[in-house]
């Protein structure tokens, strides 16, 4: 399942932050996710994380939007998802 999820990101201009998308290439509806965000300082490159949510569900087949704000101080290099609740398996759509 994990295998089917990807993050697509990029930084703000306006703001210190990130945003971008969570995709799921699955047949599953998943909600509760949770994004680890890698950041480093700009000086000395140390290392740390924080996590981040996705607000509401990201559908089957589907992508949902997210915006974390991030410390000013530290560059963004890498938005990985640490975790996800499973909610249903969605079928395929059926027109009248």
């Amino acid at each position: 399942m994990a295998d089917a999820l990807s993050v697509q990101w990029g930084r703000i201009d306006s703001r210190p932050g990130i945003e971008g998308y969570v995709h799921n290439d699955s047949s599953h509806r998943i909600g509760l996710v949770r994004l680890r965000v890698l950041t480093r300082d700009e000086s000395d490159h140390t290392p740390a994380e924080m996590l981040a949510w996705v607000h509401g569900k990201v559908p089957a087949h589907g992508r949902s939007y997210f915006s974390v704000r991030t410390p000013q101080a530290r560059e963004v290099v890498g938005v990985t998802i640490e975790s996800f609740n499973l909610i249903a398996r969605e079928g395929p759509s059926e027109s009248p």
